[in-house]
């Protein structure tokens, strides 16, 4: 009903405003008529402009965190610390060091190969997530409170579609473009484009992942932070001492900055709510998903949790978890 009041209104506007520029040339030769209503149309376009693109503006939102990767100083398999949740995503380095071992010695240590599979893994979770629609509600599960997305029942909202095909063909240059663990496609906001510019240590040493379209831009950068061996704070999770521990294990930290930024003069596009939820949910359930913060509280806990439930109260300490190439 709101939707149709304010149509029938902006149509009336129209045809008054149609009018009175009818008038007002019909009446040109008249000077009372141009010198007094030409400051108003000016006035009012000047108000109109000024409401868009100044006072209703909308800020930018976008969040920066911290992700880890751990693995083996000899080989640069990667590895799970004890208690902590691991992704899908670190087959795929196995899987890569055994069609391409030279993968493992870069020179940056191990570096550049996960900043790569950082940046894959951060597509694929959008795409995951957004497989069936892009106007979804946001999900919590598990004692984690990992993030998942399902269409709005009842609701369907027009939207384009990009197969795999495309989605690895976006992704050319990082190295696990062709590692198909993505669904079919991603379902995304009408016109929606994506580029994608993977890491190098040549050139920019940040990978963006872009996604653009006429209401906002929402860009995902990837930074190297610092690189280390060990376990870190896991140390205390395994039996292992520090000096073993550094000399098996290396990890390597980024810096994910995931901005949006909406355009003024779509602020009140009927579909901007809509989109902006889009963007917002994907920069939460980024966080929430690889945010080493978040990680480490979960891992924490859990081997608390192990810790209570062993006999006596005490469960010994756990094995780090390799993937073997």
């Amino acid at each position: 009903m709101r939707d149709i009041l304010v149509s029938g209104a902006f149509v009336l506007f129209a045809a008054l405003l149609a009018v009175t520029f009818w008038l007002v040339y019909m009446n040109r030769a008249s000077e009372r008529v141009i010198s007094g209503a030409l400051p108003i149309a000016l006035v009012a376009i000047a108000g109109v402009f000024l409401t868009i693109f100044v006072f209703a503006n909308e800020p930018e939102i976008g969040k920066a965190f911290p992700v880890t990767f751990f693995y083996r100083a000899d080989s640069a398999a990667p590895v799970s610390p004890p208690s902590r949740r691991y992704h899908n995503d670190v087959f795929l380095a196995a899987r890569l060091l055994k069609s391409d071992p030279a993968k493992a010695d870069d020179g940056t240590g191990g570096m550049l190969l996960y900043h790569h599979l950082l940046q894959k893994a951060l597509f694929e979770w959008i795409v995951v997530q957004h497989a069936g629609a892009w106007d979804s509600e946001q999900l919590s599960f598990g004692s984690g409170g990992r993030m998942q997305f399902r269409p709005v029942r009842g609701r369907a909202e027009p939207s384009m579609k990009l197969d795999r095909a495309t989605l690895e063909r976006l992704l050319t240059g990082n190295w696990f473009a062709n590692d198909v663990m993505m669904p079919l496609g991603v379902t995304l906001p009408p016109a929606t484009q994506i580029a994608i510019r993977p890491p190098s240590k040549d050139t920019i040493p940040d990978s963006e992942t872009k996604f653009t379209n006429s209401i906002c831009t929402l860009t995902i950068t990837t930074t190297p932070s610092q690189w280390g061996v060990g376990l870190g704070a896991y140390q205390m999770f395994t039996p292992l001492s520090i000096d073993e521990s550094q000399k098996l294990y290396k990890h390597a930290t980024y810096i994910v900055r995931a901005v949006v930024s909406f355009k003024g003069h779509r602020i009140g596009d009927p579909r901007f709510p809509l989109v902006k939820r889009w963007a917002t949910q994907i920069i939460d359930g980024l966080q929430n998903e690889f945010d080493e913060q978040i990680v480490w509280r979960e891992a924490r806990d859990n081997f608390i949790l192990q810790q209570q439930s062993g006999p006596g109260g005490l469960a010994s300490k756990g094995q780090v978890y390799g993937f073997k190439p």
